[in-house]
């Protein structure tokens, strides 16, 4: 398993011997951008391709 953390030296992981891993729990609240385009997804899918030109 070590030589497989090697790969992953920029990410903070946690090795086990036993039992599963602790989560580090996290993750960021979404942006009002994000919300905004939940809330109108069908006029968000419409738009992606007009901005791609």
């Amino acid at each position: 398993m070590s030589e497989q953390s090697n790969q992953f030296s920029h990410l903070p992981l946690r090795l086990t011997n036993q039992g599963t891993a602790a989560s580090l729990g996290g993750g960021s609240k979404p942006s009002a951008t994000t919300l905004a385009n939940r809330g109108n997804a069908d006029g968000h899918v419409i738009s992606i391709p007009a901005t791609l030109g």
